[in-house]
């Protein structure tokens, strides 16, 4: 088995995430022990170094992600319309909302007056 085809398999992606966490918990606890200055600290936390090298040299193999094309979902995003109807059917739509908010602020203006007086 190659290593392409090895990092392609979710038993290497599952063991790779356990090595990961424990050599993280394992450099926490390195780290606890040279706070305390109890002995082997160093050893623990060189130990937990080197697994994290090990763990990112691999992490360098792993396929890149997929990045989706947001445009089949979201044709306005490729500037692609369907008629010029709809164009101002949602302008419509946009100064009524328009419209509604600025009664909203200012009705919200006058609670803030009335209250304040």
């Amino acid at each position: 088995m190659s290593l392409y085809e090895l990092i392609h398999t979710a038993e290497y992606k599952k063991t790779q995430l356990i090595v990961w966490q424990w050599s993280k918990g394992l450099a926490i606890l390195g780290g606890v022990f040279i706070l305390n200055e109890w002995p082997y600290g160093d050893l623990i936390l060189t130990i937990a170094a080197f697994i994290l090298i090990v763990v990112y040299f691999f992490a360098g193999f792993d396929p890149l992600p997929v990045e989706n094309d947001w445009t089949l979902v979201y044709p306005q995003l490729a500037g692609i319309s369907d008629d010029e109807e709809d164009k101002e059917v949602e302008s419509e739509i946009l100064l009524e909302r328009i419209k509604r908010h600025e009664k909203e602020i200012e009705e919200l203006k006058k609670k803030i007056e009335d209250y304040r007086n």
